[in-house]
């Protein structure tokens, strides 16, 4: 269907403005609030990371910040060769850092996308402009989104779910296979956004969704190829991360399903106070709610039985209940079967398969309520009441939601907005009707999902952190300034944490330290660590600062720690630490006397004269020949050359490297690339130029 460019322009910079308001408080001018968990202690570390390398000139391969380093072109999570992360490093540049008010505000972008997506592929196929605005609404802004939205991974993949089953139908309907290629770059965008496990459900959709059209027999086997072609398109990425997962300790994270108690929430705005008041609670506390057209949807579809327009929408719920309940175990062993599937595969992120649904079911009922005669009567009743139901969901919501009903009290919220969004929908569509509809289910979305415990925490980061390397500051907040210039001078030595930072910000700090929180966490390295200390969850440990074998095995010479923690007294009379002075900030960081260098030769002495993560040269000076041991991860892609002339590495210990050096001075560097990176590079070449010609080729 020809879409009027004129509407096209209006839905656009409109919808842009609303999405910006919707998220006004995390946004300049207010700030009042930001997003935090995941995407402050995990994806903005990593982001900070990558753009520092690229400001420096240099391409990171490398993440030598955590566990002793890891491949940071192997992590998916790190999104290398994601492009809306390019844009958000170029609208970085030139600062020091990522402002994290600029990540927040390339992170709303996503959800404007999303919302055009799905308005331009259900105003393609032909659905009434307050359909496809109405579906969007609910895909853009729907519980699950908004409940997740700390996971910057997952909510970005899912934005380009709507593309991909774009291209589908269009496919289907004009019997070309030239409209494949929204699913190509839809299914490429949401691997390469940095969390897979959304993509096996944007794929698991696809296919479902493609089994649902009537001529099936073609689409089906068209849709695999295209699934297929877009992998090869990430190649660039898939490769490096195969080749750094054969190191990581494995782990199964499908099988247990989730409790149908969880479920309830889809239908509830708030059973659980979610107030930012109130104490984060239980899994089963996820805000999920699909909003008034959900369960109009779900109740049109109760009474009309009109199974064929909702047939998409059903078979994708059926298969997303049927993922997240794990029925029999069945699923759960298939995919033990397979390799690394059951890493990939998880219950959780098909609660997207979920929302997904909702939007399907909401536009076949919409569209199908639209197309029957308008009651008159009811226009009058219906502004009226929207108008007054939503100036008080906003007065409620202005003091911070502390007044929203909890559990029953909700269900009785969301009742009486069902009901007037049913009226405004019987009621004839003309301008005023359908504003009021569409600004109805805006203001439910947005005082239920935002401003919230699962979605904000008071403060605006930049300003908080505003002397802090994190946002381009000088220094590193806590830690005085001189300490912290000491720190920085000894890249070759590690800091260990007790209770204090963060493992992943030290990447802000371009510090490094042997603990991390991070997936990727080599299985050698555990058992490395694990022969002086134990783990206490599946990726964290705490060092013992009293314990000089794993002191000097891991490199450490620092340890960051307040005064209020146990150790503090002992740290102070035990001669092997010294406290670093100035010793004014929250955080004292003590010396270990007894330090050994990530660089150590077993017969004279290193002095590092070149240390990025990627590239290190030692000038070193041997009485005898001997070995110099490098404490830097024994992985795929590291060479050493002594004098210019290649030498092999070999094992030292369980996770680190040595090499055999003469007698004598001598320049020895030691350099990582990614053997599978120039491989990825070529297969996604090849992928795209594939794609051309089909595009050009294909009817």
């Amino acid at each position: 269907m020809f879409i009027p460019r004129k509407e096209t322009l209006w839905v656009g910079c409109g919808s842009l403005v609303a999405v910006y308001c919707f998220f006004l408080e995390y946004l300049w001018p207010l700030r009042r609030v930001h997003l935090f968990s995941d995407i402050e202690g995990y994806h903005w570390p990593l982001l900070s990371y990558a753009y520092q390398a690229l400001r420096e000139g240099r391409f990171p391969q490398w993440d030598s910040g955590i566990y002793g380093g890891i491949s940071f072109v192997g992590n998916p999570q790190a999104a290398l060769f994601y492009p809306p992360n390019w844009l958000l490093f170029a609208l970085s540049f030139p600062r020091k850092a990522i402002s994290y008010v600029t990540l927040q505000f390339v992170d709303v972008l996503h959800f404007w996308v999303a919302f055009l997506l799905v308005y331009l592929w259900l105003r393609d196929r032909g659905n009434h402009l307050v359909t496809a605005l109405l579906a969007g609404l609910c895909f853009a802004f729907s519980g699950y989104v908004m409940g997740d939205i700390q996971h910057l991974g997952a909510t970005n993949s899912y934005t380009w779910f709507p593309l991909a089953l774009w291209g589908i139908d269009q496919a289907a309907r004009t019997g070309s296979y030239r409209p494949l290629w929204k699913l190509v770059a839809g299914s490429a965008l949401a691997f390469l956004a940095g969390y897979p496990p959304e993509w096996a459900v944007l794929a698991a959709c696809a296919l479902t969704y493609a089994l649902c059209l009537p001529n099936r027999r073609r689409i089906v086997p068209a849709t695999l190829a295209a699934l297929v072609l877009s992998l090869g398109i990430c190649a660039i990425q898939i490769l490096p991360t195969l080749e750094a997962s054969k190191l990581k300790v494995a782990a199964k994270y499908y099988g247990d399903p989730l409790p149908w108690l969880l479920l309830s929430n889809l239908f509830l705005p708030n059973r659980f106070d979610q107030s930012r008041n109130v104490p984060m609670g239980l899994g089963e506390e996820q805000y999920l709610y699909i909003g008034a057209p959900g369960l109009f949807a779900l109740l049109w579809l109760v009474v009309t039985r009109r199974w064929r327009p909702a047939l998409p929408g059903i078979a994708i719920a059926a298969l997303s209940l049927w993922m997240i309940r794990n029925p029999l175990g069945w699923t759960g062993a298939l995919l033990d079967v397979l390799p690394r599937f059951n890493e990939i595969v998880r219950n959780w992120n098909f609660l997207a398969g979920l929302a997904l649904a909702s939007t399907l079911l909401t536009a076949a009922a919409v569209e199908d309520t639209i197309a029957r005669p308008a009651k008159p009567r009811l226009t009058a009743f219906a502004l009226g009441a929207c108008a007054l139901w939503c100036a008080w969901l906003w007065y409620v919501w202005i003091p911070g939601g502390r007044d929203f009903g909890a559990g029953w009290k909700s269900a009785i919220e969301a009742a009486i907005t069902l009901l007037i969004f049913a009226a405004l929908l019987h009621a004839p569509k003309r301008g005023l009707v359908a504003a009021a509809l569409l600004f109805l289910v805006y203001t439910e979305f947005k005082v239920y999902g935002t401003n919230r415990r699962f979605s904000a925490t008071q403060d605006d980061i930049n300003r908080f952190f505003a002397p802090d390397a994190r946002t381009g500051g000088p220094g590193m907040l806590g830690v005085d300034d001189a300490v912290y210039g000491q720190l920085k001078s000894n890249p070759h030595y590690r800091i260990a944490l007790l209770d204090s930072l963060v493992h992943d910000d030290m990447r802000h700090y371009r510090l490094s330290t042997p603990q991390g929180l991070d997936p990727m966490l080599p299985a050698q390295y555990r058992r490395e660590v694990e022969r002086y200390l134990s783990f206490h969850s599946d990726r964290e440990f705490l060092p013992d600062p009293f314990h000089d074998a794993s002191l000097r095995q891991l490199g450490v010479r620092y340890l960051i720690v307040p005064q209020s923690h146990a150790a503090y007294a002992k740290l102070r009379g035990d001669p092997r630490w010294r406290l670093m002075e100035p010793s004014t900030s929250f955080f004292h960081v003590f010396e270990y006397q007894h330090a050994e260098s990530i660089v150590a030769p077993t017969n004279g002495t290193a002095r590092p004269s070149l240390w990025t993560p990627e590239s290190r040269v030692i000038e070193v000076e041997a009485s005898t020949a001997g070995t110099l041991i490098f404490k830097e991860q024994y992985a795929p892609g590291w060479t050493a050359t002594i004098d210019g002339a290649p030498v092999p590495t070999t094992r030292h210990s369980l996770a680190f490297q040595q090499i055999e050096v003469p007698a004598g001075k001598h320049i020895i560097s030691f350099t990582y690339s990614s053997p599978a990176l120039p491989y990825g590079a070529a297969v996604m070449l090849a992928s795209l130029l594939i794609l051309a010609v089909s595009i050009i080729k294909l009817r």
